[in-house]
C-alpha cells in the first residue's frame, strides 16, 4: 500500500511585540518532509515504533505503538535564515484533503 499522506508547516514569527504571519510555509509528500527536514527525528520514531517502520516511506495499515520516545532540537533540520521566536502550525492531511492530525508550537530558534 502506498503511503499517500501530505504535510503542510507554515511559521509565525514573533517581532516587535506581535506575530507576523505566514513567515515561512512549506509542505510536501510526508516522508520527503521527514526526510528534509526532520531525518534523524523520523529515524528515531520509526525505529522505536513497535512494530518499527520500514526505511521506505511504504506503511501497512497496523497497530503501532510508541513507548518512552524523546527527541531534541537537534533531530531537525532547521533553515539557518529562520532564528527568533515562531509560532508553528504543522498538519497533516490525506489526498482528500482532510486532517489526520495537526500541531500547533511555540518554539525558540537561536545561533548555536
Amino acid at each position: 500500500m502506498r503511503f499517500n499522506i501530505h504535510v503542510k508547516m507554515v511559521a509565525d514569527k514573533w517581532e516587535n511585540g506581535a506575530w507576523e504571519e505566514n513567515i515561512y510555509s512549506t509542505g510536501g509528500p510526508f516522508c520527503e518532509m521527514m526526510k528534509k527536514y526532520a531525518n534523524k527525528f523520523f529515524t528515531n520514531f520509526r525505529t522505536t515504533m513497535s512494530p518499527q517502520l520500514p526505511e521506505e516511506c511504504n506503511y501497512k495499515a497496523d497497530e503501532y505503538t510508541l513507548d518512552n520516545f524523546t527527541c531534541s532540537p537537534e533531530d531537525f533540520d532547521v533553515p539557518s535564515m529562520l532564528m527568533g521566536t515562531f509560532k508553528v502550525h504543522l498538519s497533516i492531511f490525506n489526498p482528500e484533503e482532510e486532517n489526520i492530525a495537526c500541531f500547533v508550537g511555540e518554539l525558540e530558534v537561536s545561533g548555536g
